[in-house]
C-alpha cells in the first residue's frame, strides 16, 4: 500500500494524475497537516494578524501554466505594486488607503486550509519589535521623527534610532541597578519631547530636563513635583505643564541656553509661573496645537479648559473657558491637529469628543474597558484608542469616529500609543516586554509581491539565471516559481518528509536542482533531458524528478562542481555523484 501511494504521488508530480489530488494527498502517511489561515506566518517583514485580512484570495485554475499545483500552492495576482521609498525625503502617508487595505467587509471566503503558500501584493503592515525585558510605560517621538524616546521600568530614558537603518536600534540606554530614590525619575511614566528639551517625570517626586543631543544628559531637575503622570510643552516655547498627584497642575518656565550644545546644570533654571489646584490627582494635561488653550483632567472626572496667554517677564494669564464632569477618572487627553476637537477618555469606559468652537460634546464612543490612552494622528484622519484589553482600536475621524480597525496584540495590554510626526508609524507600548512600531504607510512597501507560508521557511534559492525561485518550508513542501518583473507563478512542487530540514542547490548551468533532507536526496531537472532515455514524461512546467536517492548517511551540505557534472554530499561521510552517469556514486570517503 505504501509503494502504491508513493507511485501515485510520483505520477501526480509528472502530470498523469488528474482528479486524484486530494485522494493521493490523504493517503500519504507523511502528508502535511491542513492548517487554517490563522496559522499563516508571513514571509515578508513580520506582519501582524490584522494585515492578513488585506489579502484577497482568488484561486488560479490555469492548468496550462500550472499556476497553483493542487498539492499546496496558491497564487494571488495583483495589478499594482509600490516602489521602495524608505529613504525618500517626502513620504505621503495615505492613511485612508492604509486602512482600506486592512479592513474588508465581512464576507464568505474560500477555505484556504489546503494551501501551503500564498502570493500577494506587498502591502503588509510591517512591525518593528524591540525587546525591553519589562513594561514600557510611554514613548515620545522627536519633532523630526528620527528618534523615539522610550520609558521602560527599571531603565533610564532610552532612545531608538529609527532612520539610519531599516532595522531599528536602541542607540542610548542605561539600566537602573540602584533602588529608586526621591528627586529622581527612575520610574518614568511620562515623556514630552519639545523643541529645545526633553522632559521626563514619574514616581521619583521630580521632573528631569534633558538635552535632546546624545548622550541626552540631565541638565536640570525640578524637585518636589510628586508623582507625575503627564507632561506637555507649549508650542515653540520652553513652558512646561506638569500633571501631579499632589492635586495640582504646575506650569514652569525653563530658561534655555543660547547654545543648546553648551547646556549645563548651571545654565538651566526653572521657574514655577502658575499653579492650578484641584481636589484630586491631576492625571492629564495637554496644550492645544497652537498653545492658546490648556486642558486639565483629574481623577475625580473633572475636565477644565483654560485660555492661556504668555506675557513676557510676567506670569501667564489663564481664564477658564469651559468645564465638564464625567462619571469616572479622566486618564488621557489629546487634540486634533487643527485644534477643532478635544478628545477625553478614562475610567468611564468611553472616549468623548468635544467641539472646541462651541465647547459641547459631539460624540461619545463607548467601550467595554477603560481608556488608558488617546492618540490623534498628525493629519487628523484617525485616532488610536486603547486600554484594559489586548487591542488598539483605530477610529476614522473623517467618518464620525467609526471603528475602522482593531489591532490585536496577542496578550500585550497597551499603555500608550504615539503616531510618528509624519504618521509613518504607530508606536505601541504596554504590559509586556516588547515595543511594537506598526508601519501605517506604503513608505517601505517593496516593489512586487510577497510569499506567505503555513510553516517556517527553511530554504530559498534562485536559479543561476534568476528566473526560477525554489522555496522549501518545514511542512516538507518545496515549490518552484517562475519570476518576472513583478510577480511569481507556481510551476512545480515536490513534497518531502514533514518537519525535516531542507537543502536546495542549483547546478551552475541550471540543468538540475538538488533538493534534500537529512537522508534523502531528490534530483529535479528538465523532464525532457533525462540522462538515460525518456523514462519520465514531461510535466506542464518542464520539470520532473530525475532520481531519488534514499537512506543516505546524515547529510549537512550539498556542493555542486562548477562544471555541473559532479555533486558532493557531505555529512557523516563524503560522497561524489556523477551527473553524467545518472548521478551514481563514483567516490566515497567514510569518517
Amino acid at each position: 500500500e505504501t509503494y502504491e501511494t508513493f507511485v501515485n504521488y510520483l505520477e501526480y508530480f509528472l502530470g498523469k494524475a488528474t482528479g486524484k489530488v486530494e485522494e493521493n494527498f490523504n493517503k500519504c502517511e507523511d502528508g502535511a497537516k491542513k492548517t487554517s489561515l490563522q496559522d499563516f506566518s508571513p514571509l515578508a517583514c513580520g506582519a501582524i494578524e490584522a494585515a492578513r485580512n488585506a489579502v484577497e484570495v482568488t484561486r488560479q485554475n490555469d492548468e496550462s501554466t500550472n499556476q497553483a499545483s493542487a498539492i499546496g500552492s496558491k497564487v494571488v495576482q495583483r495589478n499594482h505594486s509600490f516602489t521602495e521609498t524608505i529613504h525618500a525625503k517626502v513620504v505621503d502617508p495615505h492613511m485612508p488607503s492604509w486602512i482600506s487595505h486592512l479592513v474588508k467587509e465581512e464576507e464568505e471566503t474560500e477555505d484556504l486550509s489546503e494551501y501551503f503558500f500564498l502570493l500577494g501584493e506587498s502591502r503588509t503592515v510591517i512591525v518593528h519589535e524591540i525587546m525591553r525585558g519589562n513594561w514600557t510605560w510611554c514613548t515620545a517621538w522627536s519633532p523630526d521623527g528620527s528618534r523615539l524616546a522610550i520609558a521602560t521600568e527599571n531603565h533610564h530614558l532610552a532612545v531608538i534610532d529609527t532612520t539610519s537603518s531599516t532595522v531599528w536600534r536602541v542607540k542610548y540606554d542605561k539600566r537602573i541597578t540602584i533602588p529608586t530614590k526621591n528627586h529622581t525619575t527612575h520610574s518614568i511614566r511620562s515623556i514630552a519631547w519639545g523643541d529645545q528639551f526633553i522632559a521626563i517625570g514619574g514616581t521619583g517626586n521630580a521632573v528631569s530636563i534633558l538635552s535632546p543631543i546624545e548622550p541626552y544628559p540631565i541638565i536640570h531637575t525640578i524637585k518636589g513635583t510628586g508623582f507625575v503622570g503627564s507632561l506637555s510643552w507649549r508650542l515653540n516655547s520652553t513652558i512646561l505643564a506638569v500633571a501631579s498627584r499632589e492635586d495640582k497642575c504646575s506650569i514652569y518656565f525653563i530658561t534655555a541656553a543660547a547654545d543648546k550644545t553648551a547646556c549645563t546644570l548651571q545654565s538651566i533654571v526653572s521657574q514655577e509661573i502658575y499653579t492650578i489646584t484641584r481636589k484630586d490627582w491631576v492625571n492629564a494635561v495637554s496644550f492645544s496645537p497652537n498653545g492658546s488653550i490648556l486642558a486639565v483632567g483629574d481623577r475625580g472626572g473633572k475636565l477644565s479648559v483654560y485660555s492661556f496667554e504668555a506675557i513676557p517677564n510676567k506670569s501667564p494669564t489663564l481664564e477658564k473657558i469651559s468645564h465638564f464632569k464625567f462619571s469616572a477618572s479622566v486618564l488621557d487627553l489629546d487634540w486634533s491637529p487643527d485644534g477643532k476637537w478635544l478628545y477625553a477618555g478614562g475610567e468611564d469606559f468611553a472616549m468623548t469628543v468635544l467641539d472646541t468652537a462651541e465647547w459641547e460634546v459631539v460624540h461619545t464612543m463607548h467601550r467595554d474597558r477603560w481608556i488608558q490612552f488617546i492618540s490623534s494622528s498628525h493629519r487628523g484622519t484617525h485616532v488610536a484608542v486603547g486600554g484594559g484589553a489586548s487591542e488598539v482600536t483605530i477610529l476614522d475621524a473623517l467618518d464620525d469616529w467609526k471603528k475602522t480597525l482593531s489591532i490585536e496584540l496577542k496578550g500585550l495590554v497597551p499603555l500608550s500609543a504615539k503616531w510618528h510626526p509624519k504618521d509613518q508609524f504607530l508606536a505601541l507600548t504596554g504590559q509586556d516586554n516588547s515595543i511594537l512600531a506598526i508601519e501605517t504607510t506604503n513608505a517601505r512597501h517593496i516593489k512586487g509581491h510577497y510569499l506567505q507560508s503555513i510553516s517556517p521557511v527553511l530554504q530559498v534559492e534562485f536559479s543561476p539565471n534568476g528566473q526560477t525561485l525554489a522555496v522549501g518550508n518545514e511542512a516538507g513542501v518545496v515549490s518552484f516559481y517562475r519570476s518576472n518583473e513583478s510577480s511569481f507563478v507556481t510551476t512545480y512542487e515536490i513534497f518531502l518528509s514533514q518537519g525535516a530540514s531542507v537543502a536546495i542547490a542549483w547546478s551552475p548551468n541550471a540543468s538540475y536542482v538538488m533538493v534534500g533532507t537529512s537522508n534523502t536526496l531528490s534530483i529535479i531537472g528538465q523532464a525532457n533531458s533525462v540522462v538515460k532515455g525518456d523514462k519520465l514524461p514531461p510535466s506542464s512546467s518542464g520539470l520532473g524528478i530525475r532520481k531519488v536517492i534514499r537512506d543516505l548517511d546524515a547529510m549537512s551540505t550539498i556542493s555542486i562542481h562548477g562544471g555541473s557534472r559532479f555533486v558532493a554530499l557531505v555529512g557523516e561521510s563524503i560522497s561524489i555523484l556523477d551527473a553524467a552517469n545518472d548521478f551514481n556514486c563514483v567516490k566515497r570517503w567514510d569518517d
